[in-house]
């Protein structure tokens, strides 16, 4: 099994799923979710209906380019890139001029560690020499 990290007969491949993007989708779920759930909280705390909008939209946005990278791992997973820099961009300037943890920090923090993953993804993907 060591040799090939595949089992015959198994559909699962462990070298497959380390070395490909198997495990990046949780990750990016994982976001799209956080990011669904502050903008709820956002406007139950604060009556935000941009804090809703934005992040149901930011949310929908990921899950949708998680289903696209399933047939189209390029464009989906450039579309979760995009989202992802992009509230880096937003949540990282309060974050630090205010030190506001929450929800600032957590979620530039949220999107720096989706956009890691993305790149770390993208680089481990490729067959190890």
């Amino acid at each position: 099994m060591a040799a090939g990290l595949k089992q015959p007969g198994s559909r699962f491949s462990l070298r497959r799923y380390a070395w490909g993007m198997g495990w990046l989708n949780p990750v990016l779920v994982s976001y799209s979710l956080l990011n669904i759930l502050f903008g709820v909280a956002g406007y139950v705390s604060k009556k935000s209906v941009i804090s809703l909008v934005a992040g149901v939209v930011a949310g929908a946005i990921v899950l949708g380019a998680v289903a696209l990278a399933k047939s189209h791992p390029k464009i989906g997973y450039g579309i979760a890139a995009v989202v992802a820099l992009l509230l880096l961009g937003r949540f990282a300037g309060p974050a630090f001029s205010k030190q506001e943890v929450y929800p600032s920090g957590i979620l530039a923090a949220a999107s720096l560690i989706a956009l890691l993953a993305l790149v770390f993804g993208h680089f481990l993907s490729r067959n190890p020499a």
